[in-house]
Protein backbone atom coordinates (compact mmCIF):
# COMPACT_ATOMS: atom_id res chain seq x y z
CA UNK A 1 0.00 0.00 0.00
CA UNK A 2 -0.23 2.09 1.56
CA UNK A 3 -0.99 3.76 1.63
CA UNK A 4 0.59 2.41 0.21
CA UNK A 5 -2.06 3.83 0.07
CA UNK A 6 -4.55 5.37 2.57
CA UNK A 7 -7.88 6.80 1.47
CA UNK A 8 -8.27 8.61 4.78
CA UNK A 9 -9.45 12.18 4.35
CA UNK A 10 -10.13 13.22 7.90
CA UNK A 11 -7.71 12.73 10.72
CA UNK A 12 -8.44 14.63 13.90
CA UNK A 13 -10.53 12.15 15.87
CA UNK A 14 -7.62 9.75 15.85
CA UNK A 15 -5.29 12.47 17.09
CA UNK A 16 -7.51 13.52 19.99
CA UNK A 17 -8.38 10.02 21.15
CA UNK A 18 -5.20 8.24 20.19
CA UNK A 19 -5.37 5.85 23.13
CA UNK A 20 -8.35 4.19 21.42
CA UNK A 21 -6.47 3.41 18.25
CA UNK A 22 -3.52 1.11 18.70
CA UNK A 23 -3.85 -1.22 15.73
CA UNK A 24 -1.35 -4.01 16.14
CA UNK A 25 -1.53 -4.19 12.36
CA UNK A 26 0.21 -0.80 12.22
CA UNK A 27 3.34 -2.35 13.65
CA UNK A 28 3.70 -3.93 10.21
CA UNK A 29 4.96 -2.15 7.11
CA UNK A 30 1.90 -0.06 6.17
CA UNK A 31 2.68 -0.46 2.47
CA UNK A 32 1.57 -4.09 2.90
CA UNK A 33 -1.71 -3.19 4.63
CA UNK A 34 -5.09 -2.53 2.99
CA UNK A 35 -6.35 0.38 5.07
CA UNK A 36 -9.12 2.98 5.22
CA UNK A 37 -9.87 5.48 7.94
CA UNK A 38 -12.07 8.50 8.55
CA UNK A 39 -15.41 9.59 10.01
CA UNK A 40 -18.67 8.35 8.53
CA UNK A 41 -20.07 10.41 5.69
CA UNK A 42 -23.09 12.62 6.34
CA UNK A 43 -25.01 10.51 3.80
CA UNK A 44 -24.46 7.22 5.67
CA UNK A 45 -27.22 5.68 7.77
CA UNK A 46 -25.62 6.37 11.16
CA UNK A 47 -22.71 8.39 12.48
CA UNK A 48 -19.38 7.31 13.97
CA UNK A 49 -16.71 9.94 14.63
CA UNK A 50 -13.91 7.71 13.37
CA UNK A 51 -13.86 4.36 11.56
CA UNK A 52 -10.53 2.61 11.01
CA UNK A 53 -10.50 -0.63 8.97
CA UNK A 54 -7.45 -2.67 7.99
CA UNK A 55 -6.49 -6.09 6.70
CA UNK A 56 -3.03 -7.62 6.44
CA UNK A 57 -1.27 -8.68 4.29
CA UNK A 58 -2.55 -6.86 1.24
CA UNK A 59 -0.64 -9.30 -0.98
CA UNK A 60 -1.22 -12.87 0.14
CA UNK A 61 -0.49 -16.36 -1.09
CA UNK A 62 -3.22 -19.01 -1.37
CA UNK A 63 -3.81 -20.95 1.81
CA UNK A 64 -2.46 -18.18 4.07
CA UNK A 65 -4.30 -16.15 6.72
CA UNK A 66 -5.77 -12.67 6.33
CA UNK A 67 -5.97 -10.63 9.54
CA UNK A 68 -8.73 -8.03 10.04
CA UNK A 69 -8.79 -5.22 12.56
CA UNK A 70 -11.51 -2.58 12.90
CA UNK A 71 -11.42 0.28 15.43
CA UNK A 72 -14.24 2.71 16.14
CA UNK A 73 -14.97 5.60 18.50
CA UNK A 74 -18.47 4.26 19.27
CA UNK A 75 -19.73 0.85 20.32
CA UNK A 76 -21.57 -1.15 17.68
CA UNK A 77 -23.63 -4.34 17.75
CA UNK A 78 -21.82 -6.47 15.17
CA UNK A 79 -19.20 -6.41 12.42
CA UNK A 80 -19.06 -8.97 9.62
CA UNK A 81 -16.63 -9.44 6.75
CA UNK A 82 -17.63 -10.96 3.42
CA UNK A 83 -14.75 -11.99 1.18
CA UNK A 84 -14.82 -12.61 -2.53
CA UNK A 85 -12.50 -15.50 -3.38
CA UNK A 86 -13.38 -15.68 -7.08
CA UNK A 87 -15.39 -18.88 -7.47
CA UNK A 88 -16.42 -18.84 -3.81
CA UNK A 89 -17.07 -16.31 -1.05
CA UNK A 90 -17.04 -16.46 2.72
CA UNK A 91 -18.81 -14.42 5.37
CA UNK A 92 -17.73 -14.44 9.02
CA UNK A 93 -18.16 -12.40 12.20
CA UNK A 94 -15.37 -10.39 13.78
CA UNK A 95 -15.04 -10.52 17.57
CA UNK A 96 -14.73 -7.78 20.16
CA UNK A 97 -14.42 -7.40 23.93
CA UNK A 98 -15.56 -3.78 24.13
CA UNK A 99 -17.70 -3.20 21.02
CA UNK A 100 -15.18 -0.73 19.56
CA UNK A 101 -12.09 -2.82 18.70
CA UNK A 102 -12.86 -5.80 16.46
CA UNK A 103 -10.57 -8.54 15.06
CA UNK A 104 -10.87 -11.61 12.88
CA UNK A 105 -8.84 -14.07 10.81
CA UNK A 106 -9.74 -16.02 7.67
CA UNK A 107 -7.70 -18.42 5.53
CA UNK A 108 -7.66 -17.91 1.77
CA UNK A 109 -8.74 -21.14 0.02
CA UNK A 110 -6.23 -22.98 -2.13
CA UNK A 111 -8.72 -22.65 -5.00
CA UNK A 112 -8.63 -18.83 -4.88
CA UNK A 113 -7.71 -17.29 -8.22
CA UNK A 114 -4.71 -14.99 -8.42
CA UNK A 115 -5.49 -11.27 -8.71
CA UNK A 116 -7.49 -8.60 -6.90
CA UNK A 117 -10.26 -9.54 -4.47
CA UNK A 118 -12.57 -7.54 -2.22
CA UNK A 119 -13.53 -7.77 1.44
CA UNK A 120 -16.80 -6.02 2.34
CA UNK A 121 -16.93 -4.95 6.00
CA UNK A 122 -20.47 -4.41 7.34
CA UNK A 123 -20.79 -2.49 10.62
CA UNK A 124 -24.17 -2.80 12.33
CA UNK A 125 -25.08 -0.19 14.93
CA UNK A 126 -27.15 -0.76 18.01
CA UNK A 127 -30.23 0.56 16.20
CA UNK A 128 -29.83 -2.09 13.51
CA UNK A 129 -28.69 0.38 10.85
CA UNK A 130 -25.60 -0.56 8.84
CA UNK A 131 -22.63 1.06 7.11
CA UNK A 132 -19.96 -0.62 4.98
CA UNK A 133 -16.28 -0.30 4.16
CA UNK A 134 -14.52 -2.17 1.35
CA UNK A 135 -10.90 -3.33 1.52
CA UNK A 136 -9.02 -4.91 -1.36
CA UNK A 137 -6.35 -7.58 -1.29
CA UNK A 138 -4.32 -9.37 -3.95
CA UNK A 139 -3.81 -13.12 -4.10
CA UNK A 140 -0.38 -13.93 -5.55
CA UNK A 141 1.18 -17.16 -6.65
CA UNK A 142 3.65 -18.73 -4.21
CA UNK A 143 6.86 -16.71 -4.05
CA UNK A 144 10.44 -17.96 -3.87
CA UNK A 145 11.15 -19.99 -0.71
CA UNK A 146 12.90 -18.13 2.09
CA UNK A 147 16.65 -18.19 2.09
CA UNK A 148 16.83 -20.79 4.87
CA UNK A 149 15.29 -23.39 2.55
CA UNK A 150 18.41 -23.34 0.34
CA UNK A 151 22.01 -23.88 1.36
CA UNK A 152 24.94 -21.83 0.09
CA UNK A 153 28.58 -21.28 0.96
CA UNK A 154 29.86 -18.30 2.90
CA UNK A 155 33.52 -17.30 3.32
CA UNK A 156 35.01 -16.57 6.74
CA UNK A 157 36.61 -13.10 6.97
CA UNK A 158 38.21 -13.20 10.44
CA UNK A 159 39.15 -15.72 13.09
CA UNK A 160 35.89 -17.00 14.51
CA UNK A 161 34.55 -19.70 16.82
CA UNK A 162 31.74 -22.02 15.84
CA UNK A 163 29.52 -22.68 18.85
CA UNK A 164 26.61 -24.98 19.62
CA UNK A 165 24.76 -25.48 22.89
CA UNK A 166 27.09 -22.99 24.54
CA UNK A 167 30.29 -24.88 23.63
CA UNK A 168 32.94 -24.15 20.99
CA UNK A 169 32.91 -27.00 18.46
CA UNK A 170 35.47 -25.55 16.02
CA UNK A 171 37.63 -22.55 15.25
CA UNK A 172 37.94 -21.16 11.72
CA UNK A 173 40.42 -18.78 10.11
CA UNK A 174 40.12 -16.25 7.26
CA UNK A 175 39.29 -17.82 3.89
CA UNK A 176 37.58 -20.90 5.29
CA UNK A 177 34.31 -21.83 3.61
CA UNK A 178 31.26 -23.22 5.41
CA UNK A 179 27.76 -24.09 4.25
CA UNK A 180 25.06 -21.72 5.52
CA UNK A 181 21.75 -23.44 6.22
CA UNK A 182 19.97 -20.66 8.12
CA UNK A 183 20.47 -16.92 8.38
CA UNK A 184 19.70 -14.94 11.54
CA UNK A 185 21.82 -12.43 13.48
CA UNK A 186 24.04 -15.52 13.45
CA UNK A 187 24.43 -18.12 10.71
CA UNK A 188 23.62 -21.74 11.30
CA UNK A 189 26.41 -23.52 9.40
CA UNK A 190 27.52 -27.06 8.57
CA UNK A 191 31.22 -27.89 8.75
CA UNK A 192 33.11 -30.24 6.47
CA UNK A 193 32.90 -32.97 9.15
CA UNK A 194 29.10 -32.69 9.17
CA UNK A 195 28.83 -30.93 12.53
CA UNK A 196 26.52 -27.90 12.79
CA UNK A 197 26.89 -24.73 14.84
CA UNK A 198 26.39 -20.97 14.97
CA UNK A 199 28.72 -18.29 13.62
CA UNK A 200 28.46 -14.48 13.70
CA UNK A 201 27.07 -13.07 10.43
CA UNK A 202 29.52 -10.16 10.61
CA UNK A 203 32.40 -12.65 10.41
CA UNK A 204 31.54 -13.97 6.94
CA UNK A 205 31.33 -12.65 3.40
CA UNK A 206 27.86 -13.23 1.98
CA UNK A 207 27.47 -14.18 -1.69
CA UNK A 208 25.17 -11.25 -2.47
CA UNK A 209 26.96 -10.20 -5.66
CA UNK A 210 27.27 -13.81 -6.75
CA UNK A 211 23.50 -14.27 -6.50
CA UNK A 212 22.98 -11.01 -8.43
CA UNK A 213 25.28 -12.14 -11.25
CA UNK A 214 23.63 -15.56 -11.38
CA UNK A 215 20.25 -13.81 -11.55
CA UNK A 216 21.36 -11.70 -14.49
CA UNK A 217 22.77 -14.72 -16.32
CA UNK A 218 19.49 -16.59 -15.78
CA UNK A 219 17.47 -13.58 -16.95
CA UNK A 220 19.61 -13.22 -20.08
CA UNK A 221 19.07 -16.92 -20.88
CA UNK A 222 15.30 -16.47 -20.28
CA UNK A 223 15.24 -18.84 -17.33
CA UNK A 224 13.01 -16.52 -15.31
CA UNK A 225 12.27 -18.94 -12.48
CA UNK A 226 15.97 -19.19 -11.69
CA UNK A 227 16.39 -15.43 -12.13
CA UNK A 228 13.59 -14.86 -9.63
CA UNK A 229 15.24 -17.23 -7.17
CA UNK A 230 18.72 -15.67 -7.41
CA UNK A 231 17.51 -12.05 -7.26
CA UNK A 232 15.31 -12.92 -4.28
CA UNK A 233 18.28 -14.52 -2.53
CA UNK A 234 20.38 -11.39 -3.09
CA UNK A 235 17.59 -9.22 -1.64
CA UNK A 236 17.16 -11.53 1.35
CA UNK A 237 20.85 -11.05 2.12
CA UNK A 238 20.75 -7.29 1.48
CA UNK A 239 17.27 -5.65 1.46
CA UNK A 240 18.87 -2.35 0.33
CA UNK A 241 20.22 -3.92 -2.89
CA UNK A 242 17.99 -1.83 -5.18
CA UNK A 243 19.51 -3.06 -8.44
CA UNK A 244 18.58 -6.64 -7.57
CA UNK A 245 15.07 -5.43 -6.74
CA UNK A 246 14.84 -3.63 -10.08
CA UNK A 247 15.85 -6.74 -12.03
CA UNK A 248 13.44 -8.82 -9.97
CA UNK A 249 10.71 -6.39 -11.14
CA UNK A 250 11.71 -6.98 -14.75
CA UNK A 251 11.72 -10.72 -14.10
CA UNK A 252 8.18 -10.60 -12.70
CA UNK A 253 7.07 -8.65 -15.78
CA UNK A 254 8.55 -11.30 -18.06
CA UNK A 255 6.73 -13.95 -16.02
CA UNK A 256 3.45 -12.05 -16.35
CA UNK A 257 3.07 -11.48 -12.61
CA UNK A 258 1.90 -7.86 -12.55
CA UNK A 259 0.96 -7.83 -8.86
CA UNK A 260 4.41 -8.82 -7.64
CA UNK A 261 6.07 -6.57 -10.22
CA UNK A 262 4.23 -3.49 -8.92
CA UNK A 263 4.83 -4.42 -5.28
CA UNK A 264 8.56 -4.91 -5.86
CA UNK A 265 8.87 -1.75 -7.97
CA UNK A 266 7.33 0.32 -5.18
CA UNK A 267 9.87 -1.22 -2.78
CA UNK A 268 12.69 -0.49 -5.23
CA UNK A 269 11.84 3.21 -5.37
CA UNK A 270 11.38 3.31 -1.60
CA UNK A 271 14.85 1.78 -1.20
CA UNK A 272 16.45 4.31 -3.56
CA UNK A 273 14.13 7.26 -4.45
CA UNK A 274 16.73 8.71 -6.86
CA UNK A 275 17.06 5.54 -8.99
CA UNK A 276 16.03 6.89 -12.39
CA UNK A 277 15.61 3.51 -14.11
CA UNK A 278 13.01 2.45 -11.54
CA UNK A 279 11.20 5.79 -11.67
CA UNK A 280 11.09 5.64 -15.46
CA UNK A 281 9.69 2.11 -15.41
CA UNK A 282 7.09 3.16 -12.82
CA UNK A 283 5.98 6.02 -15.08
CA UNK A 284 5.57 3.72 -18.08
CA UNK A 285 3.74 1.04 -16.11
CA UNK A 286 1.40 3.50 -14.41
CA UNK A 287 0.31 4.87 -17.80
CA UNK A 288 -0.17 1.33 -19.13
CA UNK A 289 -2.28 0.30 -16.14
CA UNK A 290 -4.32 3.49 -16.42
CA UNK A 291 -5.06 2.79 -20.09
CA UNK A 292 -5.95 -0.80 -19.19
CA UNK A 293 -8.25 0.47 -16.44
CA UNK A 294 -10.08 2.78 -18.85
CA UNK A 295 -10.53 -0.06 -21.32
CA UNK A 296 -11.98 -2.38 -18.68
CA UNK A 297 -14.15 0.39 -17.23
CA UNK A 298 -15.78 1.06 -20.61
CA UNK A 299 -16.34 -2.68 -21.03
CA UNK A 300 -17.99 -2.67 -17.56
CA UNK A 301 -15.37 -5.05 -16.24
CA UNK A 302 -15.27 -3.06 -13.03
CA UNK A 303 -13.25 -5.44 -10.90
CA UNK A 304 -10.47 -5.55 -13.49
CA UNK A 305 -10.66 -1.76 -13.80
CA UNK A 306 -10.37 -1.41 -10.03
CA UNK A 307 -7.25 -3.59 -10.05
CA UNK A 308 -5.65 -1.51 -12.82
CA UNK A 309 -6.41 1.87 -11.25
CA UNK A 310 -5.13 0.61 -7.88
CA UNK A 311 -1.84 -0.45 -9.50
CA UNK A 312 -1.62 2.95 -11.19
CA UNK A 313 -1.94 4.71 -7.85
CA UNK A 314 0.52 2.37 -6.14
CA UNK A 315 3.08 3.54 -8.70
CA UNK A 316 1.93 7.16 -8.96
CA UNK A 317 -0.11 8.26 -5.89
CA UNK A 318 -0.58 11.82 -7.22
CA UNK A 319 -2.14 10.84 -10.56
CA UNK A 320 -5.37 12.83 -10.25
CA UNK A 321 -7.15 11.26 -13.22
CA UNK A 322 -6.70 7.81 -11.67
CA UNK A 323 -8.31 8.93 -8.39
CA UNK A 324 -11.26 10.19 -10.45
CA UNK A 325 -11.66 6.92 -12.33
CA UNK A 326 -11.09 4.83 -9.20
CA UNK A 327 -14.01 6.65 -7.58
CA UNK A 328 -16.16 6.21 -10.68
CA UNK A 329 -15.37 2.49 -10.68
CA UNK A 330 -16.40 2.15 -7.04
CA UNK A 331 -19.59 4.08 -7.79
CA UNK A 332 -20.39 1.80 -10.73
CA UNK A 333 -20.01 -1.16 -8.36
CA UNK A 334 -22.45 0.42 -5.90
CA UNK A 335 -19.70 1.23 -3.38
CA UNK A 336 -20.59 4.89 -2.93
CA UNK A 337 -18.71 5.47 0.33
CA UNK A 338 -15.50 4.17 -1.25
CA UNK A 339 -16.14 6.35 -4.30
CA UNK A 340 -16.37 9.48 -2.15
CA UNK A 341 -13.21 8.56 -0.25
CA UNK A 342 -11.33 8.16 -3.53
CA UNK A 343 -12.56 11.52 -4.84
CA UNK A 344 -11.74 13.24 -1.55
CA UNK A 345 -8.22 11.78 -1.77
CA UNK A 346 -7.94 13.32 -5.23
CA UNK A 347 -9.17 16.62 -3.84
CA UNK A 348 -6.16 16.67 -1.50
CA UNK A 349 -3.98 16.84 -4.61
CA UNK A 350 -6.06 19.58 -6.26
CA UNK A 351 -8.49 21.19 -3.77
CA UNK A 352 -10.16 23.35 -6.45
CA UNK A 353 -10.60 20.65 -9.09
CA UNK A 354 -14.01 21.32 -10.66
CA UNK A 355 -14.63 17.72 -11.75
CA UNK A 356 -14.00 16.29 -8.29
CA UNK A 357 -16.04 18.96 -6.53
CA UNK A 358 -18.93 18.29 -8.89
CA UNK A 359 -18.71 14.52 -8.33
CA UNK A 360 -18.81 15.15 -4.58
CA UNK A 361 -21.70 17.61 -4.87
CA UNK A 362 -19.71 20.43 -3.30
CA UNK A 363 -20.76 24.07 -3.20
CA UNK A 364 -18.05 25.89 -5.17
CA UNK A 365 -18.29 28.88 -2.85
CA UNK A 366 -17.31 26.84 0.21
CA UNK A 367 -14.13 25.19 1.41
CA UNK A 368 -13.68 21.42 1.63
CA UNK A 369 -14.23 21.59 5.41
CA UNK A 370 -17.41 23.66 5.03
CA UNK A 371 -18.77 21.25 2.43
CA UNK A 372 -18.03 18.24 4.59
CA UNK A 373 -19.11 19.50 7.97
CA UNK A 374 -21.58 22.29 7.19
CA UNK A 375 -19.80 24.87 9.27
CA UNK A 376 -16.93 27.23 8.66
CA UNK A 377 -13.39 26.24 9.42
CA UNK A 378 -11.71 27.99 12.28
CA UNK A 379 -8.07 27.45 12.72
CA UNK A 380 -4.57 28.68 12.42
CA UNK A 381 -3.53 32.08 11.17
CA UNK A 382 -0.13 32.49 9.67
CA UNK A 383 0.73 35.05 12.35
CA UNK A 384 2.25 33.72 15.55
CA UNK A 385 -0.09 34.46 18.45
CA UNK A 386 2.64 34.46 21.07
CA UNK A 387 6.11 33.09 21.68
CA UNK A 388 7.83 31.43 24.57
CA UNK A 389 11.35 32.78 24.39
CA UNK A 390 12.82 31.83 27.75
CA UNK A 391 16.36 30.46 28.03
CA UNK A 392 17.17 31.05 24.38
CA UNK A 393 20.88 31.41 24.84
CA UNK A 394 22.40 32.27 21.45
CA UNK A 395 19.13 31.58 19.67
CA UNK A 396 17.17 34.80 19.27
CA UNK A 397 13.54 35.64 18.71
CA UNK A 398 14.01 35.78 14.93
CA UNK A 399 15.28 32.19 14.93
CA UNK A 400 12.24 31.18 16.97
CA UNK A 401 9.91 32.76 14.42
CA UNK A 402 11.77 31.11 11.54
CA UNK A 403 11.48 27.73 13.24
CA UNK A 404 7.72 28.12 13.63
CA UNK A 405 7.41 29.20 10.01
CA UNK A 406 9.49 26.16 8.98
CA UNK A 407 7.04 23.83 10.76
CA UNK A 408 3.97 25.62 9.36
CA UNK A 409 5.36 25.42 5.82
CA UNK A 410 6.51 21.79 6.06
CA UNK A 411 4.46 19.11 4.32
CA UNK A 412 2.69 15.97 5.40
CA UNK A 413 3.19 12.68 3.55
CA UNK A 414 0.28 13.67 1.28
CA UNK A 415 1.75 17.08 0.46
CA UNK A 416 -0.54 19.15 2.72
CA UNK A 417 0.96 22.14 4.54
CA UNK A 418 1.13 21.42 8.27
CA UNK A 419 -0.66 24.69 9.09
CA UNK A 420 -3.55 23.71 6.78
CA UNK A 421 -3.69 20.19 8.21
CA UNK A 422 -3.97 21.47 11.79
CA UNK A 423 -6.61 23.96 10.70
CA UNK A 424 -8.74 21.13 9.33
CA UNK A 425 -8.16 19.03 12.46
CA UNK A 426 -9.45 21.84 14.66
CA UNK A 427 -12.48 22.45 12.41
CA UNK A 428 -13.51 18.81 12.34
CA UNK A 429 -13.05 18.32 16.08
CA UNK A 430 -15.38 21.22 16.80
CA UNK A 431 -17.89 20.02 14.22
CA UNK A 432 -18.12 16.73 16.13
CA UNK A 433 -19.15 18.58 19.28
CA UNK A 434 -15.81 18.40 21.10
CA UNK A 435 -14.69 21.53 22.91
CA UNK A 436 -11.17 22.61 22.01
CA UNK A 437 -9.07 25.46 23.34
CA UNK A 438 -6.26 26.68 21.08
CA UNK A 439 -3.29 28.52 22.57
CA UNK A 440 -1.41 28.72 19.27
CA UNK A 441 2.26 28.29 18.43
CA UNK A 442 5.09 28.20 20.95
CA UNK A 443 8.79 27.47 20.63
CA UNK A 444 11.77 27.13 22.93
CA UNK A 445 15.40 26.08 22.84
CA UNK A 446 16.25 22.47 23.73
CA UNK A 447 19.86 21.31 23.60
CA UNK A 448 20.85 23.44 20.62
CA UNK A 449 17.67 22.61 18.68
CA UNK A 450 14.28 24.28 18.77
CA UNK A 451 11.12 22.64 20.06
CA UNK A 452 8.05 23.95 18.23
CA UNK A 453 4.57 23.20 19.56
CA UNK A 454 1.00 23.91 18.54
CA UNK A 455 -0.76 24.06 21.91
CA UNK A 456 -4.37 22.95 22.24
CA UNK A 457 -6.55 21.34 24.87
CA UNK A 458 -9.51 18.97 24.63
CA UNK A 459 -12.47 18.90 26.99
CA UNK A 460 -12.62 15.55 28.80
CA UNK A 461 -15.48 15.37 31.30
CA UNK A 462 -15.38 19.09 32.03
CA UNK A 463 -11.61 19.20 32.40
CA UNK A 464 -9.38 20.46 29.60
CA UNK A 465 -6.32 18.29 28.96
CA UNK A 466 -3.36 19.07 26.70
CA UNK A 467 -3.26 17.48 23.21
CA UNK A 468 -0.29 19.31 21.72
CA UNK A 469 1.50 18.81 18.40
CA UNK A 470 5.29 18.94 18.74
CA UNK A 471 8.26 19.13 16.36
CA UNK A 472 12.04 19.51 16.66
CA UNK A 473 13.68 21.99 14.26
CA UNK A 474 17.40 22.16 13.51
CA UNK A 475 18.17 25.93 13.63
CA UNK A 476 20.89 25.63 10.96
CA UNK A 477 19.32 23.32 8.37
CA UNK A 478 15.65 24.07 9.27
CA UNK A 479 15.04 20.31 9.14
CA UNK A 480 11.67 19.54 10.76
CA UNK A 481 11.08 16.28 12.67
CA UNK A 482 7.82 15.37 14.45
CA UNK A 483 8.56 14.56 18.10
CA UNK A 484 5.27 13.36 19.59
CA UNK A 485 2.51 10.96 18.54
CA UNK A 486 0.02 13.66 17.51
CA UNK A 487 2.54 15.27 15.14
CA UNK A 488 3.63 11.91 13.73
CA UNK A 489 0.01 10.91 13.04
CA UNK A 490 -0.67 14.26 11.38
CA UNK A 491 2.37 13.89 9.12
CA UNK A 492 1.65 10.27 8.15
CA UNK A 493 -2.12 10.45 7.63
CA UNK A 494 -3.22 13.83 6.33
Amino acid sequence: MSLKFCLSVIFCCLVFASSLYSLSIKESDMSGVSYKAGPTDIKESFSIAWVEAALYPKNIEKGHDLYFEINLTSKVKEITAELDFGQTSRKFNLTSKDGMSWVGTVTTPLTTGAGLHLAKITIEGRSGKKITRTLDFVVVESTTPAIETKEFDVTVLNDVSVVDDGAIISKLGPGAKVTAILKAPFYRVRLANGKEGWIESSKVKEPTEEFYILGYKSYASRDYEKAKFYYSQAINLDPTFYKARYWLVKTYIKMGDDNLAVKELVETIKTNPSFEDAKGLASILSQNYYAMGLKNFHKRKYKSALSSFSKTLDLNPVMLSSWVKLGETYAAMGLNSDARLAWLEGLKIDPVNEQLRKLLGFDDNKTIEENLYKKASTGIKKEIKSLEIKDLGKIGQESIKNAIYAVQDSRTSKGTRVSSAIKSVMALTRSLGTKIKEDGWRAKSIGGNLSVQYLCKQDRGGKFEAENFEWIVDPDTKQVTPSNENARLLISRW
